[in-house]
């Protein structure tokens, strides 16, 4: 993951996580000197993609990062 980002992004672009996320996650984005837009992800719903589109409306956000489950 950190190989991407250093790859797609440069020192204070905007990357949207999915929230909850993995802690390693932010780590990396944070090393990277990256913004974070979180997304909420519900577990049986997922991506709240409404929230998604908003979020890339109002930040020029460059990569997007989420890790989300199979409906149970």
């Amino acid at each position: 993951m950190t190989l991407s980002l250093q790859t797609l992004t440069r020192p204070g672009d905007v990357v949207a996580i999915g929230h909850p996320t993995f802690y390693g996650a932010l780590s990396a984005v944070e090393r990277l000197h990256l913004k974070i837009v979180e997304i909420p992800v519900d577990p049986h719903e997922g991506l709240d993609l409404d929230v998604l589109a908003d979020a890339l409306e109002r930040h020029p956000i460059r990569v997007c990062r989420f890790m989300t489950s199979p409906p149970v």
